[in-house]
């Protein structure tokens, strides 16, 4: 009896270790997954966190790059405009000074030809070998600046300065060596043939050069007006941008 007693309690007793067992297993599976749960989600915050903090230090790095290389294309480009710029301006200069002096020597050589064949001479003038040497000089060092600056001057302005030294050529052979030749065969008509020779080249200077002089100095005017109104387009242009007006 004391037997069975004894082994009814020791069951019980199992029973109650098992059921603390099961119960404490069941307690530390929860609160393991309740640990490894908040674990997982804090993992996840810091996770996400570390993603927008790289891609965020990433994004500026780009944007500072981007904001550089835009910073040094815009100085290049700056850069070869000025570059650029500076070149036309000094060809504008160029080219308007080499309109100023050629037709100052074009009208010297113009004033020399009239003076020399002219019909009626005034008292106290110069020889006619004095004024022929004066329009030789005057015709040859404009026809030499002309050709070595003629890459600076306008087709339209090229073409009547051809035709102007064509006349000169007409005059001066008209007046110099006509006459010279008549005069220099001693013969009866030498008088005659030479008024004729001075008729046509004084028709030459009169008739044909003043009238083209005319279209040139219009040619002339024309063509430094269009550099003034470009150097002043590029001034009102460079003042207009930022910072134009500093200095």
């Amino acid at each position: 009896m004391a037997w069975l007693e004894a082994m009814e309690q020791v069951g019980v007793l199992l029973v109650e270790g098992t059921l603390v067992v099961g119960a404490l297993t069941w307690l530390t599976k929860k609160l393991v997954e309740t640990w490894m749960s908040t674990r997982s989600e804090a993992f996840k915050v810091e996770l996400e966190a570390s993603h927008r903090t790289t891609l965020e230090s990433h994004s500026q790095q780009l944007r500072a790059q981007h904001e550089r290389d835009l910073r040094q294309f815009d100085a290049e480009i700056r850069e070869r405009d000025y570059a650029r710029e500076s070149v036309l301006d000094r060809l504008l200069d160029r080219q308007m000074e080499v309109a100023a002096v050629l037709y100052g020597l074009l009208e010297e050589a113009h004033s020399s030809l009239h003076s020399l064949m002219r019909p009626f001479q005034k008292a106290g003038e110069p020889d006619e070998d004095e004024k022929r040497k004066k329009a030789a000089e005057a015709a040859n060092e404009f026809l030499r600046y002309y050709r070595k600056h003629k890459i600076f001057v306008t087709p339209q302005v090229c073409d009547l300065v051809d035709r102007v030294a064509g006349q000169m050529n007409d005059a001066w052979f008209q007046f110099v060596e006509v006459r010279d030749i008549w005069n220099f065969a001693g013969s009866p008509e030498a008088g005659l043939k030479d008024l004729e020779a001075r008729k046509a080249a004084w028709a030459v200077v009169v008739g044909e050069m003043e009238p083209l002089l005319e279209e040139l100095l219009v040619a002339f005017r024309k063509m430094t007006g269009i550099v003034e109104q470009a150097q002043m387009s590029r001034r009102v242009t460079a003042q207009a941008e930022p910072g134009g007006n500093d200095g």
